[in-house]
């Protein structure tokens, strides 16, 4: 095991290098030859039911682009930003050139005084606007993660 999350798993021998994420339903398995691949795929079928998708394109809404002449990888997630703006309704958003306005510094007083009936829905959209922007952060977008671990200081109570 590699993470405290229990999600992902690497074995070396002299063969070589398997490495697997699992995460929910979706799996990845990595290695560094195809016998090794194969023989994990063979085990693994004998207790769990599974399909081989081949080549990796897509792994936990990130897409994942693969140049096997130029040897590189890259990873995107357009698709995800395009579902949030839709799911936000944020189309008609004015773009901005940077995630944060320089010089902006956000304190305790930026914060709602208490959760309570009246602004519920609002602070749970706030939540999860951010818990989405978070994700993002984390994988494809930290140039974006200044600007979402500010608002993420507020997830308890933002001022509306």
């Amino acid at each position: 095991q590699i993470d405290d999350e229990g999600t992902l798993f690497r074995k070396d021998t002299a063969e070589g290098t398997l490495v697997i994420s699992m995460y929910v339903d979706d799996g990845l398995v990595a290695a560094s030859n195809t016998e090794i691949y194969e023989a994990f795929l063979t085990r693994f079928r004998e207790v769990f039911t599974i399909s081989d998708q081949g080549d990796l394109h897509y792994y936990l809404g990130i897409k994942i682009h693969q140049d096997w002449e130029k040897g590189t990888i890259r990873l995107s997630q357009e698709q995800y930003i395009e579902d949030l703006v839709d799911r936000f309704r944020l189309s008609n958003g004015t773009p901005a050139p940077t995630p944060f306005v320089a010089g902006t510094h956000l304190t305790h007083d930026d914060a709602c005084d208490r959760m309570d009936d009246s602004n519920r829905e609002q602070i749970r959209y706030y939540q999860t606007v951010v818990g989405a922007l978070l994700y993002l952060s984390g994988n494809t977008g930290p140039d974006i993660a200044f600007a979402v671990n500010q608002c993420v200081r507020f997830m308890s109570c933002p001022r509306p």
